[in-house]
């Protein structure tokens, strides 16, 4: 006997309760994120004309049995899925994947606005990296302890071009020893090219950097004032739109007593992460205070750190690097310059316990563990005869 396919449709402020059920039956009381849990929030995602939000309906009761969203950022040409879930007890073959495919084909088609969409998998099932993998997603990185359920877990990174960007990316430069452990590992992972080839030797421990005198910080946690703030640096600046940070505005502000210099951040207290946006004047000049800004950000509760450096800035990779960043993921064509598209590396730093033995890796995305954990090693359990031989 076969029975009705589910419809999948957009949804609308009407299904917000029978979304919070079903984020609930799939995750449980420990989801944390607004989307699944806050009326208001998820009623305003809704309504965003930025955002599409599809949901499968039981055929004959028109129940909530599915949901999917992606977010749109049309000036980076950057899409973002959130919110897949699918009713444990109405699980169709085929369900997820379908309405993905659905999103994908609008934002990546010809006639779409986006040039690439990326995803967050969690690690603890296997699940949602298979769906992403069949829908012609790459894996492109994990990023260890990057959020919080019943526990910290990692998250994949996983992304989807339009036809024709990845040939149009520009010439990288020759992977720093920083970064190369991370290239070879996505050029195994996923094929994508990413360098001159180099010779496969360990990475050098990051040099250790003198303590800086302890400076005192200001936190300014007005999200509004900050955002304004920001944009109004960049327009006195003459460099509105430099700062490249899709879907991450700034919440935080932190300054020395006395200025100097602003760090601008996105901070999630639900899931204790933080990236950090921008530092004004200009991060090479901030760079050995780096250990201290991280400090900062985890008094105000971040247990994750992240940034999004451009591929071609060794020296802020490298920067970053020095004060414990490990290079966790690439995102390949990620920005549109002109004709031809950049590459971006998202660092991270997670010094706390980390744990992959509840993790549920694809053979696809095991290159990046092994990376990470090589690279975590040489950064934060440097040996005597590592250091006399860097």
């Amino acid at each position: 006997m076969t029975f009705p396919a589910p419809l999948v449709t957009s949804a609308t402020a009407h299904d917000v309760a029978e979304l919070r059920q079903l984020y609930f039956a799939v995750y449980g009381s420990d989801y944390r994120i607004k989307l699944g849990t806050c009326p208001r929030t998820m009623a305003d995602t809704i309504a965003d004309p930025a955002v599409t939000w599809l949901v499968a309906r039981r055929p004959g009761t028109g129940h909530v049995i599915a949901s999917a969203l992606l977010r749109r950022d049309a000036a980076a040409r950057v899409g973002r899925l959130e919110g897949v879930a699918v009713h444990p007890d109405h699980r169709v073959a085929g369900l997820a994947a379908r309405m993905l495919d659905d999103l994908c084909a609008e934002a990546l088609g010809p006639a779409g606005e986006l040039d690439s969409v990326y995803a967050a998998a969690r690690t603890a099932t296997r699940g949602p990296q298979r769906m992403l993998l069949r829908t012609g997603f790459r894996p492109m990185g994990v990023l260890p302890n990057a959020t919080l359920f019943r526990r910290r877990e990692h998250i994949a990174l996983m992304v989807r071009h339009r036809d024709g960007v990845l040939a149009r990316r520009a010439v990288p430069p020759r992977p720093s020893a920083e970064v190369r452990p991370l290239v070879q590992a996505a050029e195994r992972a996923a094929g994508i090219v990413v360098g001159t080839a180099a010779p496969a030797v360990a990475p050098a421990p990051p040099p250790l950097t003198p303590r800086q005198p302890l400076v005192e910080f200001e936190r300014i946690e007005a999200a509004d004032f900050v955002r304004r703030r920001h944009q109004e640096y960049q327009e006195r600046q003459g460099a509105r739109g430099n700062v490249f940070y899709p879907f991450h505005e700034p919440n935080v502000m932190l300054t020395p007593v006395g200025g100097g210099f602003e760090v601008y951040a996105a901070l999630d207290p639900a899931l204790l992460t933080c990236a950090l946006v921008d530092i004004t004047p200009d991060v090479l000049l901030t760079a050995s205070l780096l250990e201290q800004i991280v400090e900062s950000v985890e008094v105000a509760g971040a247990r994750y750190v992240e940034a999004l450096l451009p591929l071609r800035d060794q020296d802020a990779l490298r920067a970053f690097h020095a004060q414990g960043f490990v290079p966790s993921a690439l995102y390949p064509a990620m920005r549109r310059v002109g004709d031809a598209f950049e590459d971006y590396v998202v660092v991270s730093r997670a010094p706390h316990h980390l744990d992959f033995r509840t993790a549920h890796i694809e053979p696809g995305l095991q290159p990046y563990i092994d990376h990470y954990c090589t690279a975590w090693t040489s950064t934060y359990l440097t040996t005597t005869d590592s250091k006399e031989s860097a």
